[in-house]
């Protein structure tokens, strides 16, 4: 069987032209988005939001699902959210999202495990940066 994206776009006057409905992509720009995660990154100010020892699962979700939050989480979550779904990226850490929901940024620094919620617009440029889209 042949695939159909092999076959140009039907055209059936001969005339009309024909445009492709996939949308465009910014092709990934690596500098800018090294520049964009050490921002993320960043605690500035605020340090990162400690883990709790007596922490459960719905605890850790409700304080690392806050847009713009820096959260420290163990090991065992970080491996759980590397492991559950595929990583929308990879590379001095890693994106999770589950459908179209907003990134969050796991990293490694200093020994320890971060994650950041980002916002809507954040999780928009981080897509752009990378040369994709928020619904694969």
């Amino acid at each position: 069987m042949v695939p159909l994206s092999v076959f140009p776009p039907f055209d059936p006057d001969g005339v009309t032209p024909v445009t492709d409905p996939t949308p465009t992509r910014d092709k990934p720009n690596p500098s800018a988005l090294g520049e964009f995660l050490a921002r993320l990154k960043d605690p500035g100010s605020t340090p990162a939001v400690p883990l709790s020892d007596d922490e459960s699962w719905p605890q850790m979700i409700a304080r690392t699902t806050v847009p713009g939050r820096l959260c420290a989480v163990d090991q065992e979550t970080y491996d759980y959210f590397l492991d559950v779904l595929p990583p929308r990226w990879m590379g001095r850490g890693f994106a999770f999202a589950e459908g179209g929901d907003d990134i969050r940024l796991y990293w490694k620094a200093g020994g320890q495990c971060f994650c950041r919620q980002l916002s809507a617009e954040e999780t928009d440029e981080f897509y752009r940066l990378i040369g994709s889209t928020r619904y694969l």
